[in-house]
Protein backbone atom coordinates (compact mmCIF):
# COMPACT_ATOMS: atom_id res chain seq x y z
CA UNK A 1 0.00 0.00 0.00
CA UNK A 2 2.86 2.40 0.79
CA UNK A 3 4.27 2.04 -2.73
CA UNK A 4 0.89 2.93 -4.20
CA UNK A 5 0.37 5.95 -1.95
CA UNK A 6 3.87 7.21 -2.70
CA UNK A 7 3.42 6.74 -6.45
CA UNK A 8 0.04 8.47 -6.26
CA UNK A 9 1.59 11.44 -4.44
CA UNK A 10 4.46 11.73 -6.92
CA UNK A 11 2.03 11.45 -9.85
CA UNK A 12 -0.20 14.27 -8.58
CA UNK A 13 2.65 16.57 -7.61
CA UNK A 14 4.20 16.35 -11.11
CA UNK A 15 7.67 17.32 -9.95
CA UNK A 16 6.48 20.64 -8.49
CA UNK A 17 7.40 19.79 -4.89
CA UNK A 18 10.46 18.18 -3.32
CA UNK A 19 10.67 14.78 -1.68
CA UNK A 20 10.81 16.62 1.64
CA UNK A 21 7.46 18.19 0.78
CA UNK A 22 5.97 14.72 0.29
CA UNK A 23 7.45 13.60 3.59
CA UNK A 24 5.95 16.56 5.45
CA UNK A 25 2.55 15.94 3.86
CA UNK A 26 2.44 12.25 4.84
CA UNK A 27 3.81 13.04 8.29
CA UNK A 28 1.15 15.72 8.74
CA UNK A 29 3.47 18.64 9.40
CA UNK A 30 1.45 21.41 10.99
CA UNK A 31 2.32 24.16 8.53
CA UNK A 32 0.36 26.21 6.03
CA UNK A 33 2.66 25.02 3.22
CA UNK A 34 1.95 21.33 3.86
CA UNK A 35 -1.75 22.10 4.16
CA UNK A 36 -1.77 24.04 0.89
CA UNK A 37 0.17 21.28 -0.88
CA UNK A 38 -2.39 18.72 0.31
CA UNK A 39 -5.20 20.79 -1.22
CA UNK A 40 -3.32 21.91 -4.33
CA UNK A 41 -2.47 18.37 -5.44
CA UNK A 42 -5.66 16.63 -4.27
CA UNK A 43 -3.79 14.72 -1.57
CA UNK A 44 -5.82 15.74 1.49
CA UNK A 45 -6.76 12.10 2.15
CA UNK A 46 -3.10 11.23 2.73
CA UNK A 47 -2.30 14.15 5.01
CA UNK A 48 -0.89 12.88 8.31
CA UNK A 49 -1.61 9.18 7.76
CA UNK A 50 2.03 8.31 8.55
CA UNK A 51 2.69 10.48 11.58
CA UNK A 52 6.12 9.78 13.02
CA UNK A 53 7.44 7.64 10.17
CA UNK A 54 11.10 8.13 9.36
CA UNK A 55 12.82 9.65 6.37
CA UNK A 56 14.69 6.35 6.12
CA UNK A 57 11.35 4.58 5.52
CA UNK A 58 10.58 7.08 2.78
CA UNK A 59 13.95 6.74 1.07
CA UNK A 60 13.83 2.94 1.20
CA UNK A 61 10.50 3.05 -0.58
CA UNK A 62 11.80 5.61 -3.12
CA UNK A 63 14.82 3.39 -3.83
CA UNK A 64 12.47 0.47 -4.39
CA UNK A 65 10.32 2.46 -6.82
CA UNK A 66 13.42 3.69 -8.64
CA UNK A 67 14.90 0.18 -8.89
CA UNK A 68 11.61 -1.01 -10.43
CA UNK A 69 11.82 1.76 -13.02
CA UNK A 70 8.65 3.44 -11.78
CA UNK A 71 10.18 6.79 -10.85
CA UNK A 72 13.21 8.89 -11.69
CA UNK A 73 14.90 11.21 -9.22
CA UNK A 74 16.55 14.53 -9.95
CA UNK A 75 18.24 15.67 -6.73
CA UNK A 76 15.30 16.47 -4.40
CA UNK A 77 12.54 15.88 -6.95
CA UNK A 78 10.92 12.61 -8.07
CA UNK A 79 8.79 12.10 -11.18
CA UNK A 80 6.83 9.08 -12.36
CA UNK A 81 8.06 7.26 -15.50
CA UNK A 82 5.74 5.89 -18.22
CA UNK A 83 6.24 2.45 -16.67
CA UNK A 84 5.29 3.95 -13.32
CA UNK A 85 2.10 5.42 -14.77
CA UNK A 86 1.07 1.96 -15.91
CA UNK A 87 1.90 0.54 -12.49
CA UNK A 88 -0.03 3.16 -10.54
CA UNK A 89 -3.14 2.37 -12.59
CA UNK A 90 -2.77 -1.34 -11.79
CA UNK A 91 -2.33 -0.54 -8.10
CA UNK A 92 -5.35 1.77 -8.17
CA UNK A 93 -7.51 -1.16 -9.20
CA UNK A 94 -6.20 -3.09 -6.18
CA UNK A 95 -6.37 -0.43 -3.49
CA UNK A 96 -9.21 1.86 -4.45
CA UNK A 97 -11.39 3.03 -2.92
CA UNK A 98 -9.02 4.50 -0.36
CA UNK A 99 -10.87 5.32 2.86
CA UNK A 100 -8.27 7.62 4.38
CA UNK A 101 -9.43 11.16 5.20
CA UNK A 102 -6.20 12.32 6.74
CA UNK A 103 -6.67 16.07 6.69
CA UNK A 104 -9.96 16.05 8.57
CA UNK A 105 -9.54 12.86 10.62
CA UNK A 106 -5.81 12.34 11.22
CA UNK A 107 -6.37 13.15 14.91
CA UNK A 108 -9.85 11.63 15.22
CA UNK A 109 -9.07 8.10 13.99
CA UNK A 110 -6.16 7.46 16.39
CA UNK A 111 -8.39 8.56 19.28
CA UNK A 112 -11.22 6.33 18.05
CA UNK A 113 -8.77 3.42 17.72
CA UNK A 114 -7.24 3.88 21.18
CA UNK A 115 -10.68 3.98 22.78
CA UNK A 116 -11.88 0.91 20.92
CA UNK A 117 -8.79 -1.23 21.58
CA UNK A 118 -8.63 -0.38 25.27
CA UNK A 119 -12.36 -0.90 25.71
CA UNK A 120 -12.28 -4.32 24.05
CA UNK A 121 -9.44 -5.32 26.36
CA UNK A 122 -11.33 -3.96 29.38
CA UNK A 123 -14.73 -5.57 28.79
CA UNK A 124 -13.36 -8.98 27.76
CA UNK A 125 -11.27 -9.13 30.94
CA UNK A 126 -13.95 -7.76 33.26
CA UNK A 127 -16.52 -10.11 31.74
CA UNK A 128 -14.37 -13.00 33.04
CA UNK A 129 -13.73 -11.34 36.38
CA UNK A 130 -10.12 -10.34 35.61
CA UNK A 131 -9.34 -6.83 36.80
CA UNK A 132 -5.55 -7.01 37.11
CA UNK A 133 -4.68 -6.75 33.40
CA UNK A 134 -2.00 -4.40 32.01
CA UNK A 135 -3.84 -1.84 29.82
CA UNK A 136 -2.74 -1.42 26.20
CA UNK A 137 -3.17 2.36 26.58
CA UNK A 138 -1.93 4.49 29.44
CA UNK A 139 -3.18 7.81 28.06
CA UNK A 140 -5.13 9.39 30.92
CA UNK A 141 -7.87 10.91 28.75
CA UNK A 142 -8.50 7.62 26.92
CA UNK A 143 -8.40 5.62 30.14
CA UNK A 144 -10.94 7.90 31.79
CA UNK A 145 -13.23 7.81 28.76
CA UNK A 146 -13.15 3.99 28.68
CA UNK A 147 -13.74 3.81 32.45
CA UNK A 148 -16.82 6.03 32.16
CA UNK A 149 -18.29 4.02 29.28
CA UNK A 150 -17.67 0.77 31.14
CA UNK A 151 -19.53 2.10 34.19
CA UNK A 152 -22.63 2.76 32.08
CA UNK A 153 -22.56 -0.72 30.53
CA UNK A 154 -21.37 -3.04 33.29
CA UNK A 155 -24.91 -3.72 34.52
CA UNK A 156 -25.61 -5.69 31.35
CA UNK A 157 -22.05 -6.64 30.45
CA UNK A 158 -22.69 -10.05 28.90
CA UNK A 159 -25.19 -8.66 26.40
CA UNK A 160 -22.94 -5.67 25.66
CA UNK A 161 -19.85 -7.81 24.99
CA UNK A 162 -21.84 -10.09 22.70
CA UNK A 163 -23.27 -7.13 20.77
CA UNK A 164 -19.84 -5.56 20.34
CA UNK A 165 -18.43 -8.85 19.08
CA UNK A 166 -21.18 -9.37 16.51
CA UNK A 167 -20.94 -5.81 15.20
CA UNK A 168 -17.16 -6.06 14.74
CA UNK A 169 -17.42 -9.52 13.16
CA UNK A 170 -20.04 -8.24 10.71
CA UNK A 171 -17.81 -5.32 9.70
CA UNK A 172 -14.63 -7.38 9.32
CA UNK A 173 -16.35 -9.99 7.14
CA UNK A 174 -17.08 -7.25 4.59
CA UNK A 175 -13.43 -6.11 4.38
CA UNK A 176 -10.37 -7.38 2.49
CA UNK A 177 -8.93 -10.42 4.25
CA UNK A 178 -5.51 -8.83 4.85
CA UNK A 179 -7.02 -5.82 6.62
CA UNK A 180 -9.37 -7.93 8.72
CA UNK A 181 -6.56 -10.25 9.82
CA UNK A 182 -4.14 -7.45 10.69
CA UNK A 183 -6.84 -5.78 12.78
CA UNK A 184 -7.82 -9.01 14.55
CA UNK A 185 -4.27 -9.99 15.45
CA UNK A 186 -3.67 -6.50 16.82
CA UNK A 187 -6.45 -6.80 19.41
CA UNK A 188 -5.69 -7.59 23.04
CA UNK A 189 -8.29 -9.25 25.24
CA UNK A 190 -8.72 -11.76 28.00
CA UNK A 191 -6.26 -14.59 27.37
CA UNK A 192 -4.63 -13.15 24.26
CA UNK A 193 -2.14 -10.36 23.60
CA UNK A 194 -2.21 -8.32 20.40
CA UNK A 195 0.84 -8.46 18.15
CA UNK A 196 3.10 -5.44 17.74
CA UNK A 197 3.57 -3.81 14.35
CA UNK A 198 6.91 -5.59 14.01
CA UNK A 199 5.40 -8.96 14.88
CA UNK A 200 2.57 -8.41 12.41
CA UNK A 201 5.10 -7.54 9.71
CA UNK A 202 6.89 -10.86 10.29
CA UNK A 203 3.67 -12.87 10.45
CA UNK A 204 2.24 -11.46 7.21
CA UNK A 205 5.53 -10.98 5.37
CA UNK A 206 5.02 -7.24 4.97
CA UNK A 207 6.99 -4.09 5.59
CA UNK A 208 6.20 -2.43 8.94
CA UNK A 209 4.99 0.73 7.16
CA UNK A 210 2.47 -1.32 5.17
CA UNK A 211 1.25 -2.98 8.36
CA UNK A 212 0.72 0.46 9.89
CA UNK A 213 -1.18 1.65 6.82
CA UNK A 214 -3.38 -1.45 6.61
CA UNK A 215 -4.24 -1.24 10.30
CA UNK A 216 -4.90 2.48 10.02
CA UNK A 217 -7.01 1.94 6.90
CA UNK A 218 -9.27 -0.70 8.44
CA UNK A 219 -9.90 1.66 11.36
CA UNK A 220 -10.98 4.34 8.87
CA UNK A 221 -13.28 1.79 7.20
CA UNK A 222 -14.84 0.85 10.53
CA UNK A 223 -15.25 4.47 11.53
CA UNK A 224 -17.02 5.53 8.32
CA UNK A 225 -19.25 2.47 8.18
CA UNK A 226 -20.33 2.98 11.79
CA UNK A 227 -20.90 6.72 11.31
CA UNK A 228 -23.14 6.01 8.32
CA UNK A 229 -24.99 3.13 9.99
CA UNK A 230 -25.42 4.00 13.64
CA UNK A 231 -28.66 2.04 13.89
CA UNK A 232 -26.95 -1.11 12.63
CA UNK A 233 -23.86 -0.66 14.84
CA UNK A 234 -25.11 0.98 18.05
CA UNK A 235 -22.33 -0.42 20.27
CA UNK A 236 -19.53 0.78 17.99
CA UNK A 237 -21.30 4.10 17.43
CA UNK A 238 -20.47 4.93 21.05
CA UNK A 239 -16.82 5.35 20.02
CA UNK A 240 -17.33 7.84 17.19
CA UNK A 241 -16.44 11.49 17.61
CA UNK A 242 -18.13 14.68 16.41
CA UNK A 243 -15.73 16.40 14.00
CA UNK A 244 -15.26 20.14 13.69
CA UNK A 245 -16.78 21.72 10.53
CA UNK A 246 -13.56 23.63 9.70
CA UNK A 247 -10.25 22.00 10.55
CA UNK A 248 -7.40 24.45 10.96
CA UNK A 249 -4.19 22.45 11.13
CA UNK A 250 -2.27 24.81 13.38
CA UNK A 251 -3.56 26.00 16.75
CA UNK A 252 -1.88 29.33 16.07
CA UNK A 253 -4.01 29.79 12.94
CA UNK A 254 -7.12 29.08 15.01
CA UNK A 255 -6.24 31.97 17.33
CA UNK A 256 -5.63 34.29 14.37
CA UNK A 257 -9.02 33.31 12.93
CA UNK A 258 -10.71 34.06 16.26
CA UNK A 259 -9.14 37.54 16.31
CA UNK A 260 -10.20 38.19 12.72
CA UNK A 261 -13.77 37.33 13.68
CA UNK A 262 -13.50 39.82 16.54
CA UNK A 263 -12.70 42.53 13.97
CA UNK A 264 -8.93 42.89 14.27
CA UNK A 265 -6.84 43.60 11.16
CA UNK A 266 -3.86 41.34 10.28
CA UNK A 267 -1.36 44.04 11.30
CA UNK A 268 -3.07 44.39 14.68
CA UNK A 269 -3.06 40.63 15.16
CA UNK A 270 0.67 40.56 14.50
CA UNK A 271 1.20 43.20 17.17
CA UNK A 272 -1.14 41.57 19.69
CA UNK A 273 0.40 38.13 19.24
CA UNK A 274 3.94 39.35 18.58
CA UNK A 275 4.08 37.51 15.28
CA UNK A 276 5.90 38.36 12.08
CA UNK A 277 3.61 39.52 9.30
CA UNK A 278 4.73 36.52 7.22
CA UNK A 279 3.40 34.20 9.95
CA UNK A 280 0.05 35.98 10.03
CA UNK A 281 -0.09 35.67 6.24
CA UNK A 282 0.53 31.92 6.55
CA UNK A 283 -2.48 31.78 8.85
CA UNK A 284 -4.61 33.73 6.37
CA UNK A 285 -3.71 31.27 3.62
CA UNK A 286 -4.63 28.37 5.90
CA UNK A 287 -7.97 29.98 6.73
CA UNK A 288 -8.68 30.59 3.04
CA UNK A 289 -8.10 26.89 2.42
CA UNK A 290 -10.62 25.56 4.91
CA UNK A 291 -13.26 28.21 5.61
CA UNK A 292 -15.61 28.55 2.59
CA UNK A 293 -17.06 31.88 3.76
CA UNK A 294 -13.67 33.56 4.17
CA UNK A 295 -13.51 36.61 1.88
CA UNK A 296 -10.09 36.97 0.26
CA UNK A 297 -11.01 40.20 -1.56
CA UNK A 298 -10.14 41.95 1.70
CA UNK A 299 -6.51 41.03 0.96
CA UNK A 300 -6.34 40.67 -2.84
CA UNK A 301 -8.05 42.92 -5.40
CA UNK A 302 -10.65 41.41 -7.71
CA UNK A 303 -8.41 42.19 -10.69
CA UNK A 304 -5.54 40.31 -9.08
CA UNK A 305 -7.80 37.36 -8.25
CA UNK A 306 -8.91 37.07 -11.87
CA UNK A 307 -5.41 37.39 -13.34
CA UNK A 308 -3.74 35.00 -10.90
CA UNK A 309 -6.51 32.40 -11.26
CA UNK A 310 -6.44 32.62 -15.06
CA UNK A 311 -2.65 32.31 -15.17
CA UNK A 312 -2.60 29.30 -12.86
CA UNK A 313 -5.25 27.60 -14.99
CA UNK A 314 -3.45 28.39 -18.24
CA UNK A 315 -0.11 27.12 -16.96
CA UNK A 316 -1.80 24.20 -15.17
CA UNK A 317 0.54 24.59 -12.22
CA UNK A 318 0.61 25.43 -8.53
CA UNK A 319 4.25 26.43 -8.63
CA UNK A 320 4.36 29.97 -7.23
CA UNK A 321 7.58 30.89 -9.02
CA UNK A 322 6.14 30.06 -12.45
CA UNK A 323 2.91 31.95 -11.84
CA UNK A 324 4.81 34.94 -10.47
CA UNK A 325 7.11 35.01 -13.49
CA UNK A 326 4.23 34.73 -15.97
CA UNK A 327 2.58 37.72 -14.31
CA UNK A 328 5.87 39.66 -14.48
CA UNK A 329 6.06 39.95 -10.66
CA UNK A 330 2.97 42.19 -10.50
CA UNK A 331 1.72 40.27 -7.47
CA UNK A 332 3.64 38.91 -4.52
CA UNK A 333 3.71 35.30 -3.36
CA UNK A 334 1.20 35.95 -0.56
CA UNK A 335 -1.41 37.20 -3.04
CA UNK A 336 -0.81 34.21 -5.30
CA UNK A 337 -1.09 31.79 -2.39
CA UNK A 338 -4.35 33.38 -1.26
CA UNK A 339 -5.92 33.04 -4.70
CA UNK A 340 -4.78 29.43 -5.08
CA UNK A 341 -6.05 28.62 -1.59
CA UNK A 342 -9.43 30.18 -2.36
CA UNK A 343 -9.67 28.25 -5.65
CA UNK A 344 -8.85 24.98 -3.92
CA UNK A 345 -11.41 25.62 -1.21
CA UNK A 346 -14.14 26.48 -3.70
CA UNK A 347 -13.33 23.40 -5.77
CA UNK A 348 -13.67 21.27 -2.63
CA UNK A 349 -17.02 22.89 -1.80
CA UNK A 350 -18.21 22.30 -5.36
CA UNK A 351 -17.31 18.61 -5.17
CA UNK A 352 -19.33 18.20 -1.97
CA UNK A 353 -22.48 19.28 -3.82
CA UNK A 354 -22.05 17.07 -6.86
Amino acid sequence: MFDYILLDCITNIKGERTISGIYHLLDGKRSSQSLQDAHAYQLTNYFGILKGFSREDLHRALNRLEDNGWIERYEEVAVVTPMGNVQVQKMRNTYEPIHFRGLTLSSTIPLFTKRLFLYIQTVTNMHLGKNDFLPVEDDLETTEWVRNLYRTRKGNLQHHVRALYHELADLLRSMPEAEAEVFTYRLTGSGFIGLTTGQLAVRFGMDAVDVHLLLHHVCYRIYFTVKEGRDRYPSLALFTIDEQPHILVTNSAKRTYELLQEGFEPEQIGQIRRLKMSTVQDHLVEIALVVPSFEISDYVTNEAIEQIAATADTLDTNRLKDINAALQQRYDYFQIRMVLAHQQNQAKVGESYE
